[in-house]
């Protein structure tokens, strides 16, 4: 979360007198960033939005006048680590390096945030066990993770020129892919000294050149079923 507020922070240097729409977002920019803070000391559940006020520096009411409640909160924080997700899919589909350099780099980059960022990955299990008790939020959490599911489809097929080389469709692949993020992201906050760094990347590799391979389309239709 630190790389959060890090990224938050740049906007809230000193500006000249702003009109009312930027003075708004300068407000939420605070709020976010103390928000980021008081979730990662108290979890989701914890926190209070009489604390997160009192840490930007506002009152309760500018706090309700940005965001309606505390899920409010955490769901545009969530759309910012969704942002950053998908601009890193979109960047690696992008390119024209091999397949298994950009899915090695992909795996670093990310073992790389999930190692600066535990209190997200906390967070995000927290209110991921929350929403998935409501209804209303679940489905406001799926809109999300469907946002980042066809990201993650469009990298897996620019990967292979021909798709029918893959042996499961590239929707498959995906849920596969993204269970493994989770999986180790999981590991990490239970047992992090047992979950190697590199253990992501192996496994990627490993799924990877295990799909890699010509299938008959019969046996690739069974698999999309």
């Amino acid at each position: 979360m630190n790389i959060l507020i890090s990224m938050l922070n740049v906007n809230m240097a000193r500006r000249p007198p702003a009109p009312r729409a930027e003075r708004r977002e300068q407000t939420r920019t605070r709020l976010l960033v103390a928000a980021t803070r008081v979730f990662a000391r108290h979890g989701y559940h914890g926190a209070t939005l009489d604390q997160i006020a009192a840490e930007a520096g506002f009152t309760k009411g500018a706090l309700y006048y940005n965001f309606a409640s505390k899920e409010e909160l955490f769901l545009a924080l969530l759309d910012q680590h969704v942002a950053a997700r998908i601009a890193l899919l979109r960047e690696l589909g992008g390119r024209t390096a091999p397949a298994s350099e950009r899915l090695s780099e992909g795996a670093e980059r990310t073992t790389a945030s999930l190692k600066a960022d535990r209190e997200w990955s906390l967070l995000y299990l927290e209110f991921a066990a929350f929403a998935a008790r409501s209804t209303r939020f679940r489905r406001r959490l799926e809109q999300r993770l469907r946002a980042v599911h066809e990201a993650m489809v469009e990298t897996v097929e620019s990967l292979v020129p021909n798709p029918e080389r893959l042996a499961l469709p590239a929707d498959r692949l995906a849920l596969g892919i993204s269970a493994l993020v989770d999986g180790v992201a999981f590991g990490r906050l239970l047992q992090p000294r047992s979950i190697p760094d590199e253990l992501l990347g192996q496994m990627v590799g490993v799924l990877w050149r295990g799909v890699e391979t010509p299938v008959a389309p019969q046996s690739r239709e069974r698999a999309a079923r």
